[in-house]
């Protein structure tokens, strides 16, 4: 607890104010401050005050902005009244009170943040777009939208971009997009005051609009910022590839990222990121893999969240080893990179070091818990499987889908399709993923009929079957020598666009040695 110095020390006190004061007329600031921080800060500013005997607005502007640092939020505001209470208040330097507002605002006391803008700043003319900016900017974060739109368009808040743009962020972030609307408004009404849009708020709307899943608003946005002649930033641009590689449009992020590098903007870890990310779930991995090479070469070291995309990327190829390979060569892994490390040793047959990797976390989540039952079902430990699956409060589809094809592997069909009937009961709805375990599962147990049938139930609830689905109903009719049935399903799937691999050649070519 902070204590007044007793009276003998109150000479000490007065001599290093005193000595502070010397440097700052001598222009060495960075030793005041370094003297003031050291000694003088961790006493109350009733006590400094106290011991002040020449006044000076530079030194009490000093104080404010060390206590503010320090987190001593009460007698930093001591400290700013003591300096506006004098003669020389213009001398409160705006960075001094912007310190105590980002003070107030790390501490998460925005209303008092907001009403020392209205109370002292804005009364004696000392609030700065600066100022109004992070205290709206606060108010956003704590949805507090109203007194936050308050402050700018009634009480006189100096405007500024930024503010507008936390305005714009928060209220895209709730239903009510006609307020969004109202606020793009206000900026373009604003253009007499010094306030346009920037690329900030281009990139905003952009991300709004990819959360959305509104790809053809965001390129919108993108081209009316262009048409305004607005140049982008680094964070726009990697908004942009983003929206482009979320859409699965991958060619054109990569014309993105080389307009971004045309327009002399320099690529950062995220826009490299977020193309690695589109071509490894394009899998373009040696796209991808050039991509992290030149990042390399430009002095950006991958990050965990590219590493992780490329073990994805890898997996899903079917590319186990090279995913296991990079894996191991991250060091300390997060749950989503160990999830996908767990999944490619399971795929290699290393059910045993896939359960150590996930039980290896600090904390289990439902991404996790999959794994581990995937990984159970693989090594054929169907038991150990529904035991942790039963012990889940809020298994997903996902969940659902790897113990589904856990038991139809083990030829447990029946019991897959009562889960296929819990989980729609929760609302969760089959998907390709779902129909096709059954499929297999139906034709390995040589119920080729049933497999018919739910391959039918497919299209009837909206489902497309993918190429795995036609792959395996093609091998179950081949395997049976109903020949017609196999190659007519075979035709239907190229009329589709879908490619069929060798397995499926090969069960077409054995089905006519048995027929």
């Amino acid at each position: 607890m902070l204590r007044r110095p007793p009276p003998k020390a109150l000479s000490t006190v007065r001599s290093l104010l005193e000595e502070a004061h010397r440097r700052i007329t001598d222009s060495r600031f960075a030793s005041a401050k370094s003297l003031l921080r050291s000694s003088i800060t961790d006493l109350p500013f009733s006590a400094v005050s106290a011991s002040l005997t020449i006044p000076s607005p530079l030194l009490l502007d000093m104080l404010l902005r060390l206590y503010s640092d320090s987190g001593n939020l009460s007698d930093a505001l001591a400290a700013f009244d003591s300096l506006s209470a004098s003669p020389s208040a213009a001398a409160v330097d705006p960075r001094s009170t912007n310190s105590y507002l980002l003070a107030l605002r790390r501490a998460g006391l925005h209303r008092s943040a907001a009403d020392f803008l209205r109370r002292r700043l804005l009364p004696s003319s000392l609030a700065s777009p600066e100022s109004s900016a992070i205290v709206i900017s606060g108010l956003c974060d704590s949805g507090d939208l109203s007194d936050a739109e308050s402050l700018l368009f009634r009480d006189g808040a100096p405007p500024s971009i930024y503010a507008y743009n936390s305005l714009l962020r928060a209220h895209l972030r709730t239903p009510d997009t006609a307020a969004a609307d109202r606020i793009l408004t206000s900026i373009d009404a604003s253009g007499g005051l010094g306030v346009s849009r920037n690329a900030a708020t281009y990139t905003i709307l952009i991300v709004h609009f990819t959360n959305a899943r509104s790809f053809a608003d965001a390129e919108k946005a993108f081209d009316e910022m262009k048409e305004r002649k607005i140049a982008g930033d680094v964070h726009l641009y990697t908004s942009v590839v983003h929206s482009r590689c979320r859409s699965g449009d991958v060619r054109r992020a990569v014309e993105a990222f080389d307009e971004c590098v045309a327009a002399g903007v320099r690529p950062n870890e995220r826009t490299y990121g977020a193309l690695i990310d589109g071509f490894c779930k394009a899998g373009r991995m040696d796209a991808a893999e050039a991509l992290k090479a030149e990042m390399l070469r430009r002095g950006l070291a991958p990050n965990r969240l590219i590493l992780t995309s490329l073990v994805n990327g890898y997996r899903k190829k079917r590319m186990s080893r090279e995913a296991l390979e990079l894996g191991e060569s991250m060091g300390d892994l997060d749950s989503h990179a160990r999830n996908a490390i767990a999944s490619a040793l399971s795929k290699l047959g290393r059910a045993k070091e896939a359960r150590g990797l996930l039980n290896s976390g600090v904390e289990h989540n439902v991404v996790t818990l999959t794994s581990l039952i995937a990984a159970h079902c693989k090594s054929g430990e169907l038991t150990e499987a529904v035991r942790v699956f039963e012990g889940m409060e809020s298994p997903n589809l996902v969940t659902y889908n790897a113990l589904i094809e856990g038991h139809c592997r083990r030829g447990r069909v029946r019991e897959a399709e009562r889960l296929v009937a819990e989980m729609e009961r929760k609302g969760l709805k089959a998907d390709a993923y779902t129909y096709t375990s059954l499929v297999r599962g139906h034709c390995e147990a040589g119920m080729v009929d049933a497999a018919v049938r739910v391959f039918g139930e497919m299209g009837m609830k909206g489902v497309a079957p993918n190429a795995y689905s036609y792959e395996a109903l093609i091998t179950g009719l081949a395997r049976k020598g109903r020949v017609g049935e196999a190659f007519g399903l075979y035709e239907e799937m190229v009329a589709k666009g879908l490619r069929p691999d060798d397995r499926v050649y090969a069960s077409l070519v054995g089905s006519l040695h048995v027929s």
